[in-house]
């Protein structure tokens, strides 16, 4: 919007078109720098995500336009940057063709932001506010017919109504480029509390205007006197604003009262999961406990190899077969057998799976026990 409106006031330059200069006939006209400078602005905005360094040198170029007009006007000079392009002609008093002192500021104070500050919020914000706050100024000026603020005196320009807007314009744009922070930060977040500030910003922000241009424009028609025109002011902002701020704290609380019905049926769910897993852990080792029982009382030996052919289990019949195999006193049954102990009961291929062995024959003083039928399964 910044670049279409300088451009095509730069094209109103071009062509003498007037309503492009000056659009509202009691005002002023933009001026060719200061429409050259929003085409830089703009341009410099358009191109900070893909190419960031010309983006930078446009910004900078736009400060020294700002900078260089405020040097004018501080010293007196005339640096001949004024009319460098085109002659004024619609300029009542001179300096003719030179921009606002304000328009300068504003231009020194974003082209800083847009040049140097980049990725620098402490310093983009304060000079995209302060240049909002001065051109958010003479627009409400024109609004209210404020003369001071829109017809040239003897010794400074004043600022064209487009120029005022767009300055507005380019502003938001700044402060929306960079990264989010400080209260762009809570504006811009995607929780209740920026979608809080972004209702009451749309109303907060032009109700207050239109109400009190209603009460400045029922005065000049003598409709009301200047008390009566205050107290309705108060009245209407405290009703209109009281009115928005209950919508959106009935929008908050409905939002509120999703979340917190999503939240309990979550921890419902929840308790619902870890009851169910209780009770499964509870059958498995219920499971285990009996199976480990019908293993302990088998009469066949039991051992459990893992994949990397370490014991990791076994039962009290492979102890005591064990110990038969090596003609030694038999261990206490929790004693664990050790794999020369059952190296007769089981062979291994290469992989470290068991395979079936053959039969084993074991003995020891009293007995002699011969083992059949022995086989091994991988257990996964």
């Amino acid at each position: 919007m910044v670049l279409a409106g300088g451009c095509a006031v730069l094209i109103g330059w071009i062509l003498n078109v007037g309503w492009l200069k000056q659009p509202l006939p009691a005002g002023v006209s933009m001026k060719v720098n200061t429409a050259l400078a929003l085409i830089l602005a703009g341009a410099s905005l358009r191109t900070a995500a893909v190419r960031p360094l010309l983006s930078r040198v446009l910004g900078l170029l736009v400060a020294l336009i700002g900078v260089l007009t405020l040097t004018e006007y501080v010293l007196g000079w005339d640096l001949g940057i004024d009319e460098l392009m085109f002659l004024d002609e619609t300029a009542t008093a001179p300096p003719a063709g030179r921009m606002a002192p304000t328009t300068a500021f504003c231009f020194a104070a974003l082209g800083t932001a847009l040049g140097v500050a980049r990725g620098r919020t402490w310093i983009a914000y304060p000079l995209a506010l302060a240049a909002m706050l001065v051109s958010s100024v003479a627009s409400v000026g024109y609004l209210y017919h404020v003369e001071a603020l829109y017809q040239e005196a003897s010794s400074y320009t004043a600022v064209a109504f487009h120029t005022a807007v767009l300055i507005v314009v380019l502003a938001i744009g700044v402060l929306w480029r960079d990264p989010p922070a400080g209260v762009m930060a809570v504006i811009r977040a995607d929780d209740l509390g920026g979608f809080a500030s972004r209702r009451l910003l749309w109303i907060a922000v032009p109700l207050p205007v239109l109400l009190g241009w209603l009460t400045v424009e029922g005065q000049r028609a003598n409709l009301y006197g200047v008390e009566f025109g205050t107290a309705f002011l108060v009245v209407l902002t405290i009703g209109v604003m009281a009115s928005v701020i209950g919508s959106v704290a009935t929008t908050i609380g409905s939002t509120d009262a999703a979340r917190q019905k999503a939240s309990h049926a979550l921890v419902t769910l929840n308790a619902t999961l870890e009851e169910r897993v209780a009770h499964q852990t509870a059958t498995l080792r219920n499971r285990e406990t009996e199976l480990r029982l019908v293993t302990e009382k088998a009469l066949d030996a039991f051992v459990a190899i893992d994949a990397g052919g370490r014991i990791c289990d076994w039962n009290q019949a492979c102890t005591w077969m064990a110990c038969w195999r090596r003609r030694t006193r038999c261990p206490a049954p929790s004693a664990p057998p050790t794999a020369t102990c059952i190296s007769g009961l089981i062979a291994t291929t290469s992989s470290g799976i068991p395979t079936p062995s053959r039969a084993s024959s074991m003995r020891s003083a009293s007995t002699a026990v011969r083992l059949t039928n022995a086989s091994c399964a991988s257990w996964r």
